[in-house]
């Protein structure tokens, strides 16, 4: 039994290397242009300002599914009002949270813009993993979606926050789904770490001015060198705001979503 898990381990090990070795080859032959770099500034007022938060429990649908050997848990929900679902959000907690806390701060969007949400916990509490949280977790993920929820959205965002914003881009760079479009809080992708672009997929980065985790001058590196690789990068520096995001969060969600759907 443990020669067969052992086996299917080293399996899931090389098609991941494979589909990072495939991903490399075509961006090094069809590279793509440098995209569009912009730069605003923003002032989103929380309606109260608060440094505890907690997530609610039981308050949204959750999920598990087995995926190589752990069971992996993730969080949804589907407005009311929505008939056809057909636009959805992958939501990517911060260190130490769960995908409830995303919703939770979400959900106001989802019901303003009639917006599926899936938010998913990573294996480890401290953080999202490349290997054990990558493109291949992400596509078995959905197929839960689809059974389980018995939706199949035809677009598709992704918003990630602190932690989440840092592993995003390994998401976008998979084949599955096609992001429409990405937005991230406090945080990003390291700058060295940012490969050329398989796809054009726009990307809006909410950085605060007084962020002591991820200092504007690091995102902002982070958000021209995603555009000089292919990705049009809009850096959003948020006045008077820190690397908190359950205060302000709710308006974080509905302006992003504002710009999803534009």
């Amino acid at each position: 039994m443990r020669r067969k898990f052992t086996l299917f381990i080293l399996f899931g090990f090389i098609l991941a290397l494979g589909w990072m070795v495939r991903a490399d080859v075509k961006a090094w032959i069809a590279p793509l242009p440098e995209a569009v770099f912009t730069s605003t500034d923003k002032r989103i007022k929380p309606d109260t300002r608060s440094q505890s938060y907690t997530a609610p429990v039981d308050t949204f649908a959750v999920h598990r599914f087995k995926f190589l050997g752990h069971t992996r848990r993730w969080h949804s929900y589907v407005p009311e009002n929505i008939k056809q679902p057909t636009q959805a959000v992958i939501l990517l907690h911060g260190s130490g949270r769960n995908g409830a806390s995303m919703i939770d701060m979400w959900q106001e969007a989802a019901e303003t813009h009639g917006l599926v949400l899936i938010a998913p916990d990573s294996r480890e509490e401290a953080g999202w993993s490349s290997i054990k949280d990558g493109a291949w977790f992400l596509g078995n993920l959905l197929v839960e979606v689809a059974t389980t929820l018995n939706v199949t959205p035809e677009t598709w965002f992704l918003f990630g926050h602190s932690a989440g914003a840092v592993h995003a881009l390994t998401l976008v760079e998979g084949d599955t789904p096609n992001f429409t479009a990405v937005a991230l809080h406090a945080g990003g992708p390291a700058p060295d770490r940012i490969k050329a672009a398989l796809k054009p997929t726009p990307f809006r980065i909410y950085i605060g001015d007084n962020d002591p985790l991820f200092p504007v001058p690091y995102i902002s590196h982070a958000a021209t060198r995603l555009a000089e690789v292919g990705y049009p990068t809009e850096l959003v520096t948020l006045q008077d705001h820190g690397h908190w995001f359950y205060d302000a969060g709710p308006k974080i969600a509905l302006d992003a979503a504002d710009w999803f759907l534009q």
